[in-house]
């Protein structure tokens, strides 16, 4: 029968100058024994080693509750493995439990840690209302997929079988189903940085987004919507996403910068005048003019111009609506934009200004919106 053991010791043949130890856990299993360092230093004078107790210094020693707890909690995990052994009537010996004892983590629920962080990164600003939202909405649906996944299971297939999932179940197109494997990523990354032991075989995934560079409304197309926003009587939700579009596609905004959108960026000019979310590190700001239609559409009076719903909810409402208002283009936050682009262009052929208003830093990729589209054609032909 296997014999395991684990509890707190110290070195008290190398007592530091300050008078403390350093902390081990001391595990032995089939008489072989190894020290884990914890990490920790106490007064020698306060461990006892034959009884495998900290001490405290005082009645009200505070660190030593901090203390207890890191000591508790390593021992613990060590039986942790024990018991996943013993159930499983497994051998164990030494080197497998040093194993084991450094891929803990890999034993725990992804899941929590993901929500967490996006709580974190919210909180200490590293993340939009926007970036927020959207993160939430990703991991609600890790949650549907999978309602627990623990670090070990994370490999190119699992995201392959998470993609197919949002395709077929959720219905979600190619763009969305990138976006989530790419905020998936980013906390896996994160939980790497955290020096959680996470097999990186699952970077062989590719998952690439499709371009809706070309797709966009032709002017009767945009009226079609905005006469559809006015007159019919739809669900707050859908009016919301809605509202959203025809935002971009009278001002040429980021879908990220529409949900940041507030007064604080309206000169008397009727112009935004601010730094747009995605080249923000560069601190470039732009100035974007406002029409009176897109005035119009601003709910508030102060503070941020609209409650949106996140953009995968955006995005499904767009196509719904695209559908009842017979237009057969899949619609998305991305053509809102381009629709800005192209009929700015078309109607005034001003690329340079073009450039500015989107915030481009290359004349290069404002160069998109002189494509030649079909209505062009139809002009040059009459």
């Amino acid at each position: 029968m296997a014999f395991y053991s684990v509890k707190l010791t110290s070195n008290k043949d190398r007592i530091h100058q300050d008078g403390q130890v350093s902390l081990y856990l001391q595990v032995i299993i089939n008489r072989k024994r190894k020290l884990l360092p914890l990490e920790l230093n106490w007064p020698a004078d306060y461990v006892d080693n034959k009884t495998g107790t900290l001490l405290p210094k005082s009645k009200k020693d505070e660190n030593h509750s901090d203390y207890q707890i890191i000591i508790n909690t390593a021992i613990s995990k060590v039986n942790e493995i024990f018991k996943l052994y013993r159930i499983g009537e497994r051998v164990l010996n030494i080197e497998l439990f040093l194993k084991e004892y450094t891929n803990f983590e890999s034993r725990k629920d992804f899941l929590p840690f993901m929500e967490e962080e996006i709580s974190r990164r919210y909180n200490e600003k590293n993340i939009s209302h926007g970036t927020f939202k959207n993160h939430l909405s990703v991991l609600r649906k890790l949650q549907d997929f999978k309602p627990a996944i623990m670090y070990y299971e994370i490999s190119s297939e699992l995201l392959a079988n998470f993609s197919r999932f949002l395709n077929v179940k959720k219905k979600n197109n190619p763009n969305t189903v990138w976006a989530a494997i790419k905020a998936l990523k980013t906390y896996l990354r994160i939980a790497r940085l955290k020096g959680i032991n996470i097999n990186q075989e699952y970077l062989n995934h590719k998952s690439g987004m499709v371009s809706n560079r070309l797709i966009y409304l032709e002017d009767e197309e945009l009226r079609r919507l905005f006469i559809y926003f006015k007159v019919e009587d739809i669900s707050d939700v859908e009016r919301q996403s809605l509202r959203s579009f025809l935002f971009q596609a009278f001002t040429g905004l980021r879908i990220s910068d529409v949900y940041r959108a507030n007064w604080a960026w309206l000169n008397n000019n009727n112009e935004l005048h601010f730094l747009p979310h995605k080249t923000e590190r560069f601190k470039k700001s732009v100035t974007v003019p406002l029409s009176q239609l897109a005035m119009d559409l601003i709910q508030t009076k102060r503070g941020l111009f609209f409650n949106l719903p996140a953009e995968p909810v955006i995005n499904r409402n767009l196509k719904i609506i695209a559908d009842r208002c017979n237009i057969r283009k899949s619609l998305s936050t991305h053509v809102g934009r381009h629709t800005f682009g192209t009929l700015f262009y078309r109607h005034t052929k001003d690329l340079l200004t073009l450039s500015k208003i989107m915030g481009h830093s290359k004349i290069q990729d404002t160069m998109i919106y002189a494509h030649i589209n079909d209505l062009d054609k139809r002009i040059g032909v009459n």
